[in-house]
C-alpha cells in the first residue's frame, strides 16, 4: 500500500503526496521554499481533479502575496475560481452546469464584501445584484450604496432596494408577471 510522503533536495523544492485509502493520489504539492512558490494540486477518490492552486508568498510584505485557485466537481466543470491579491479576492463560482452562479470581491477571507456582487439563478439569468463601496479595509466593507435588486428564474424584477451611506432609503416590490401581464 502506498504511503504519504515529502521529499526535500538539495534546491530547496519540497515535493509530498499523499493517497486515497483506494490507492490513488489524494494530493501532490510542489513547493519551492527559496523563491516561496507554490503550486498545489488534489483529487477525488476517483482520481479527478477536486483542487488547482499556485501561490507566491512573499514573507516579507505579505500584502503582495498572491495566490490563484481553482475548484471543480467532480464531473470535471469549474466550481469557483478565486484570486488572492493584496488583502482582496475576487470570487467566481459556477453550478455544476458550467453557468455562472455568484461572482463578488471581498477582504480577508471573511467575505467582508467590496465593489459588485451577482448571484445568478441555475439557469444563467441574474438573482442579485448588490453594490457595496470599493475598499481595501474591513472597515470600509460591507458598506451598502446604490441600488439592489432581486430577480425571479424567469428574469422577472422581483424587489428594489435603494441604500445611501448604508442606510435603506426606499424598498419597491414588484408584483408577480403572468402572461404579460402583472397579476
Amino acid at each position: 500500500k502506498l504511503q504519504d510522503y515529502a521529499i526535500w533536495n538539495k534546491w530547496d523544492l519540497v515535493t509530498s503526496i499523499s493517497y486515497h485509502e483506494n490507492g490513488k493520489l489524494r494530493s501532490l504539492n510542489v513547493n519551492d521554499t527559496l523563491m516561496n512558490i507554490g503550486q498545489s494540486n488534489e483529487f477525488y477518490e476517483s482520481g479527478k481533479i477536486m483542487v488547482k492552486a499556485i501561490s507566491c508568498i512573499n514573507n516579507s510584505d505579505p500584502i503582495h502575496d498572491t495566490i490563484h485557485e481553482i475548484r471543480y466537481y467532480e464531473s470535471g466543470n469549474i466550481i469557483s475560481e478565486n484570486y488572492y491579491n493584496a488583502g482582496k479576492q475576487k470570487m467566481i463560482a459556477y453550478f455544476d452546469n458550467g453557468k455562472l452562479m455568484e461572482e463578488y470581491t471581498y477582504i480577508d477571507m471573511n467575505l467582508f464584501f467590496v465593489g459588485e456582487l451577482k448571484y445568478y439563478h441555475e439557469n444563467g439569468k441574474l438573482q442579485q445584484q448588490a453594490f457595496f463601496k470599493d475598499g481595501s479595509t474591513r472597515e470600509e466593507a460591507n458598506y451598502k450604496i446604490g441600488t439592489w435588486s432581486w430577480w425571479d428564474e424567469k428574469g422577472n424584477l422581483m424587489k428594489k432596494e435603494i441604500y445611501k451611506n448604508n442606510e435603506l432609503v426606499e424598498t419597491k416590490e414588484f408584483l408577480p408577471v403572468v402572461k404579460g401581464k402583472e397579476k
